[in-house]
């Protein structure tokens, strides 16, 4: 698989992505990121988490959001082991923890449910999100870490790292399993789409027919987001990399953008977030590509001399109006709000 590789930033720094997001600890530094001057007229920091230490993972963020809940998963200062935490998205109270004894993992929440796919032995688990209780755990035969994890009509579809992809009901029973040379990202009924060297493609399941195939301006970074007939993406390099917007049904480019981008992108209904490797948090017209917001970090982030470029993450919770973002280089994670 091609998740997880060696990128080089232009000009000077040299940087590792991990294959196991919990793997190759840093010291934390004393570095504390707050919002700019001018972004403070527009946008308030409105709670903050400093104590925990989430993974690089550079297939999936960390952490995910409900309406009113925000879901991550990573260690906790002075504790070496690995818990999903819940909290409030309003004010960042902690709801609950869980303890879990598998590697790092993907997260997804579909229909209030959390589903859980682990790295290590490929398993998919599902947990009840208003106390962390673990409600089923399905092994997945022979195969080893979940790297995509998406709802799909109605079921689970999960992608591993050894070639083997699975098709789950919510209650997690195994309905169907598939293997291919290339990497899946993601499967309906009749189509796959595979990650091909620099390129994305889709092929009919059953025969293997290729429908559409689009040559990329680079390898993919993080898992594609798949929103009804659109396709989301961005490529891997940093600290350049291309955000594109790609019709699903005939495979050709809506848009696309040139970007420093350094997470990876979460979409609302209408709105497309990512941050970038320069302290922004950017917010994109999804249909149009064209920025709409853009909110600035005082210090820049510190990226030389860390060995791993993760744990940059964005999630919202477009309810409450309240957007959540990690920082690799401090280990914060903000709750920002925008002013009205």
């Amino acid at each position: 698989m091609k998740f997880h590789k060696i990128v080089k930033l232009v000009g000077c720094i040299a940087l590792l992505f991990s294959c196991s997001p919990l793997n190759g600890e840093q010291e934390n530094t004393d570095i504390k990121h707050i919002l700019s001057s001018a972004a403070s007229a527009n946008s308030e920091i409105v709670w903050e988490i400093s104590d925990i230490k989430m993974g690089d993972n550079q297939s999936n963020p960390m952490m995910v959001t409900t309406p009113n809940e925000l879901i991550l998963e990573g260690k906790q200062s002075g504790d070496s082991r690995i818990y999903i935490f819940a909290f409030n998205t309003q004010d960042g109270a902690q709801l609950w923890k869980t303890e879990v004894d598998s590697s790092p993992a993907q997260l997804l929440i579909s229909n209030m449910v959390l589903y859980r796919g682990t790295g290590g032995a490929g398993h998919i688990q599902s947990y009840d999100i208003e106390n962390g209780k673990l409600l089923w755990d399905t092994a997945l035969p022979r195969a080893h870490s979940v790297v995509n994890l998406y709802d799909i009509e109605g079921n689970l579809f999960a992608n591993t790292n050894n070639g083997l992809s699975f098709v789950l009901s919510k209650d997690g029973a195994i309905l169907e399993s598939i293997r291919t040379t290339g990497g899946i990202f993601y499967g309906t009924a009749a189509t796959i789409y595979l990650e091909e060297s620099s390129a994305i493609e889709s092929r009919d399941k059953f025969t293997g027919v290729v429908r559409w195939h689009l040559d990329l301006e680079g390898t993919v970074g993080f898992s594609p987001i798949f929103d009804k007939n659109t396709i989301y993406l961005r490529t891997s390099g940093v600290p350049n990399n291309i955000i594109y917007s790609i019709d699903q049904t005939a495979g050709t480019v809506n848009w696309q953008l040139s970007t420093h981008a350094i997470s990876n992108l979460y979409k609302t209904d209408s709105k497309l977030y990512y941050s970038t490797v320069d302290a922004h948090l950017i917010s994109l017209d999804s249909e149009s590509g064209q920025e709409i917001e853009r909110i600035d970090f005082s210090p820049p982030f510190e990226l030389d001399g860390y060995g791993y470029i993760g744990r940059y993450y964005v999630t919202a919770d477009p309810i409450n109006d309240i957007v959540v973002v990690s920082f690799g280089d401090s280990d914060q994670i903000l709750g920002i709000k925008t002013k009205p």
